[in-house]
């Protein structure tokens, strides 16, 4: 059995090799410069190169070549300008000839240089990995990366002595271990750098994340070693997470991201609302449409961050209502061919394409598919009655229907096969589009006589929609329930909300369960994730004392008495909803709300929100942060065990100058390598940048927010 001691990891900065780097670009110790990029890929040499190499890989401004001995890093450092060579050897080790790629991607190369057919090669094909067994006496060697980064593990055997691990470098005119940050610095002649961060570790023990310290010793002018405190070496430790990328988007007015979502190459598809008239667009479909109402933005982010891919203006929309029944704005999502669904809610003009129907009163919910590029509606068409209908959620199954889910007062919002009818108040709805948006598979009312209010939407590998939202009805349809009862006692119908969850069946004329999960004051749900064996996690806000709590990691609320009034919750109930995995309380001495969550493939739940509590719980890997007396709200990632008794990563994400303005979470996505992508809102003029796509605020006025997308490293 082996254990993962550490990784160190080489970020190669572009800005420092084609010119003089930004001042205080690196305040960010684990910004880089990889937004979206696929993992790096690792060739054989069938003698495309020099013959010393074994393995090569391309990335940006780089090749990097791995031979019996070393691993050379060649920078390319701009026009007119000969380059320089960073090599990388490991003093006394083995000769590093035990070599095998990992991961084969499924990709190939094929070089046609020159006139002579018998130097052609062909078929070479591409790995994820390059693993170098027995470097040191138990201790392997592993290559991998992602565009920009090539980062290396060294796996330790139990037993094996990492004070073997001592890193020699040629071509490196000057090196430093970062006072602030720990970071290891290399700088050549010419003045490009590589920059290793400070070797970060954890073991997972008893369920609980424990830090093994870890730095970087020079010992002379060209070696180093890594020092690591006590840790349980027949343990797997694991790294610490770190922000990959992160940057502003917006104009002079107002904005913030609602909804993201992420295709299978990393690129990042962003929606929200704008009162900017000079938001960043290319390829718009439409232009600002100057109203007291705003826009939907929808922007679709590059693989290397730098760049729009497509951002357009929809609308105008109309928000307000989606506030009250606790909705940030327009949500998104993805179906395979890379189209984006959205889903909001608007008033007359709004633009359609093959509508399944036209504006009927009051506002109602908008669909809209956009194509690949992003500069055509494939649909776009309204779906209401003829009072209020609110669109609050979205989701696309593998044939590319979209499900929405939402608010209705309407007595004849269209329905198809319904589950059931009209009840009373405002009802929830959910509907299933056809792929071109011009039929109803089914739709149907889902509610009891007061207030039903839909508010997210995901779906399993057979199409069951899974439903969450919150409701003041006494009468909600349930069946196979874990809470039977509304348990909300208040007289104002606002106030006495529970949260329920429901699953329908893939045909969406039945229910496979309903259940209320609340307590005695205002519960509301804002997402709903669902693992690959069913359970269904739920987050959101509750103001209830006795919220239903099962093996916590917070048991009780932790606001304080007279003082604050709310924490973050999150439910993960069983496949058949009718127990709970766990529910916890997730908050600190003032407010707290979750507006998003993933699940990964470990079962752990992560978690988007914001708070205005000074002591929100965080972990000590943290991205360091501080918050002010009630001053300050600051977005906030949570990351829970699969056991939700545990927290795996928790932080403030925003600015770490005391006073400087705010930052809300409002969306989070996963993409398959592990990665995830934050959506917000800032109104900071310090929020964490790195190589950004805009790289300061631009709304004009204190308190308005630009939108912002990060990416993070949580693998």
């Amino acid at each position: 059995m082996k254990s993962r001691i550490l990784t160190a990891t080489c970020i190669f900065l572009a800005a420092s090799v084609l010119g003089a780097a930004t001042p205080g670009a690196d305040a960010q110790p684990k910004l880089a410069a990889s937004y979206g990029q696929p993992p790096l890929v690792f060739e054989p040499n069938h003698g495309q190169a020099d013959a010393q190499a074994r393995w090569l890989a391309r990335g940006p401004g780089y090749t990097l070549f791995l031979t019996e001995s070393e691993a050379a890093m060649a920078l390319r450092e701009g026009k007119g300008k000969p380059g320089s060579v960073v090599r990388m050897k490991l003093s006394g080790s083995r000769a590093w000839a035990n070599s095998e790629g990992l991961e084969p991607t499924g990709g190939i190369s094929n070089y046609f240089i020159g006139d002579d057919p018998s130097k052609w090669r062909t078929d070479v094909p591409h790995y994820r990995r390059v693993s170098y067994a027995g470097v040191y006496e138990g201790i392997d060697l592993v290559f991998y990366g992602s565009g920009r980064n090539v980062e290396y593990d060294f796996v330790v055997e139990p037993g094996a002595d990492p004070r073997q691990i001592q890193l020699a470098y040629d071509g490196v005119e000057r090196m430093e271990v970062e006072a602030s940050t720990g970071d290891l610095v290399l700088t050549t002649a010419s003045g490009a750098e590589l920059r290793q961060p400070r070797p970060r570790v954890y073991q997972e023990i008893g369920g609980e994340r424990v830090e093994v310290a870890g730095i970087y010793e020079i010992l002379d002018r060209r070696q180093v070693t890594i020092q690591l405190a006590f840790y349980d070496a027949g343990r797997r430790l694991v790294i610490d997470p770190k922000l990959v990328y992160s940057t502003y988007l917006g104009g002079s007015q107002g904005e913030g991201v609602t909804g993201i979502a992420v295709d299978k190459y990393g690129f990042a598809y962003v929606t929200g609302t704008t009162y900017s008239d000079d938001f960043p667009t290319k390829s718009p479909i439409q232009p600002f449409q100057a109203s007291w109402m705003p826009c939907v933005f929808v922007s679709k982010l590059g693989p290397n961050g730098s760049a729009l891919v497509f951002s357009t203006y929809l609308g105008p929309v109309d928000v307000n209502n989606l506030f009250v029944i606790g909705k940030d704005g327009p949500g998104i999502a993805l179906d395979s061919a890379g189209s984006a669904h959205i889903v909001a809610s608007a008033f007359e003009g709004y633009p359609t394409r093959s509508p399944l129907q036209t504006y009927r009163g009051g506002v109602d919910a908008v669909v809209t598919k956009l194509n690949p590029k992003g500069n055509a509606l494939e649909y776009s068409t309204y779906l209401g009655g003829s009072y209020d209908d609110l669109g609050a959620g979205i989701a696309v199954d593998a044939k590319e229907c979209a499900y929405v889910v939402g608010v209705t007062e309407s007595t004849n919002f269209p329905t198809k096969t319904p589950y059931q009818t009209y009840r009373g108040g405002r009802d929830a709805f959910v509907t299933k589009l056809a792929p071109r948006g011009d039929a109803l598979v089914y739709s149907t009312y889902l509610g009891g006589s007061l207030n039903d209010m839909a508010t997210a939407v995901t779906l399993d590998s057979a199409g069951a929609a899974y439903v969450a939202g919150s409701t003041s009805s006494t009468n909600f349809p349930l069946k196979s329930a874990y809470q039977t009862t509304r348990k909300g006692t208040g007289s104002d119908p606002w106030t006495t909300l529970d949260v329920f969850v429901t699953k329908l069946t893939p045909a969406g004329s039945a229910l496979a369960y309903s259940t209320y999960v609340g307590g005695a004051d205002e519960d509301r749900a804002t997402s709903i994730a669902v693992d690959r064996y069913g359970a269904a996690y739920v987050t959101g806000y509750t103001a209830s004392r006795n919220f239903p709590t099962k093996s916590a990691y917070q048991a009780k609320p932790a606001w304080m008495e007279d003082y604050g009034y709310q924490n973050a919750f999150v439910t993960k109930l069983t496949a058949a909803g009718n127990a709970l995995g766990y529910s916890t309380y997730l908050g600190g001495a003032v407010a707290d709300w979750a507006s998003s969550i993933v699940v990964d493939n470990s079962n752990q739940a992560i978690v988007a929100g914001y708070t205005i509590s000074w002591d929100f719980p965080t972990t000590k890997n943290a991205f360091p942060a501080e918050i002010s007396y009630i001053k300050d709200v600051m977005a906030v990632l949570t990351r829970l065990n699969a056991a939700g008794n545990a927290l795996v990563f928790s932080t403030y994400l925003g600015s770490h100058d005391v006073g400087d303005a705010g930052a809300l979470a409002c969306a989070v996505a996963m993409d398959a390598s592990g990665f995830l992508y934050v959506g917000g809102g800032t109104s900071s003029k310090h929020f964490p940048t790195k190589q950004p796509l805009q790289n300061k605020l631009r709304s004009l006025e204190p308190w308005v927010m630009d939108a912002f997308v990060t990416k993070i490293d949580l693998r």
